[in-house]
């Protein structure tokens, strides 16, 4: 039996195992996908043992996705560039990184008819999801506004960028100063930190005191809970919203086609994974 891994610190709140070995037994393969909690500490240790033979690879989540990135022998494609990995494949012993993030994410944006071209995308965060976010935005011919706490992260994301590509990219710092100066005019808001993500229902990376922009489409790279506070903040105000489940999905494709080298049942996965966070949020009480 092959073994594939989800490395991150929380992964209780996952869907992940459930969508995966859903699309093994579609696709009728031995293989079993589960969750392993892994500290910081714990990464470069979880890293090593993906070596097995036993093991096909692993998924990367928060917040390992730019730590894993140093441990693995070889980055594949845009990884190599980033500097982020959600995705590992052993290849006879050979552990390459890959990120799925970026396809998954951009293919989630034009299923919802996103179109940024030209126009400004404001990320919150600069952490590995926000890496992937940038490139894929960047490559649609946006123009980047990142706000994030560490100006240095989020100046880092800038210069790995590929040159010419997007109409620019802007820094601004975490205060409501910056947000309202980032978010003017933004056709996309996108969250690619945790706040909101179960079991912090309540949590949101927007403030109350500051509207959202008028015409923008809001984008929670959350998939747990369905609905973020900051999707339903957006609904409220009459805007285009969603949360992460399409990106999950996709990006969840994407790598299962790197392991097994099959096509991915995506429409398996999407049922899978719906079903077992409708299964969580019935048995846990919303606080909202």
């Amino acid at each position: 039996m092959r073994r594939v891994a989800l490395l991150g610190f929380p992964v209780a709140h996952s869907v992940s195992p459930t969508m995966h070995n859903a699309a093994f037994a579609a696709l009728r393969l031995p293989w079993r996908y589960e969750a392993i909690s892994t500290t910081p500490e714990d990464l470069p240790n979880r890293v090593v043992a993906l070596r097995g033979s036993d093991w096909a690879g692993a998924n990367v989540t928060v917040p390992h996705k730019v730590a894993a990135a140093r441990l693995v022998d070889r980055l594949a494609d845009h990884a190599s560039l980033l500097g982020a990995i959600n995705t590992v494949v052993n290849s006879e012993g050979t552990l390459v990184g890959y990120n799925t993030d970026i396809g998954g994410f951009g293919a989630d944006l034009a299923a919802h008819g996103v179109d940024v071209s030209g126009r400004s995308a404001v990320i919150l965060g600069a952490g590995g999801a926000a890496r992937a976010a940038a490139w894929a935005l960047s490559e649609m011919g946006a123009d980047l506004r990142i706000v994030c706490r560490d100006l240095s992260a989020g100046r880092e994301i800038a210069d790995i960028l590929p040159s010419g590509a997007g109409m620019g990219v802007q820094v601004f710092p975490w205060t409501e100063a910056g947000l309202q100066s980032a978010s003017e005019d933004a056709a996309l808001v996108v969250n690619a930190t945790p706040m909101g993500m179960s079991p912090d229902f309540d949590g949101t990376p927007w403030p109350k005191s500051i509207p959202l922009p008028r015409e923008a489409f809001v984008y929670d790279m959350i998939f747990n809970p369905l609905r973020t506070t900051l999707v339903e903040a957006a609904l409220a105000a009459g805007l285009r919203a969603c949360g992460g489940l399409g990106m999950l999905v996709e990006q969840g494709a994407l790598a299962l086609s790197l392991w097994t080298r099959s096509m991915p049942p995506r429409g398996v996965m999407h049922s899978a994974a719906m079903a077992a966070l409708e299964k969580q949020h019935a048995q846990i009480p919303y606080s909202r």
